[in-house]
């Protein structure tokens, strides 16, 4: 059981997103205020745009007792060169 924790900008969450039903879209700057949307007691995927906010989202879930934290290499933008699934609006 695990939380995809989306910590893009709300406007490129706009335009694609990864299709699931335990997507929790938290902007990185908005991370520390909605906290308590993310739950502890599941693994936390971690996705971004380009893999550059997702370590920093990590290391502060990590700071707030989360154990069970993975990021998404490359973010979105790898998720889509690879050919994996995504919505776009």
């Amino acid at each position: 059981d695990f939380v995809l924790l989306d910590v893009c900008l709300k406007r490129d969450a706009d335009k694609f997103w990864i299709d699931s039903p335990n997507r929790v879209h938290v902007p990185l700057d908005e991370l520390e205020i909605r906290l308590s949307e993310v739950p502890k007691n599941k693994k936390v995927v971690v996705v971004c745009l380009k893999g550059k906010r997702s370590p920093t989202a990590i290391r502060y879930l990590a700071a707030k007792g989360y154990k069970n934290l993975v990021s998404v290499d490359g973010g979105m933008q790898q998720w889509i060169l690879e050919g994996k699934p995504v919505k776009t609006s």
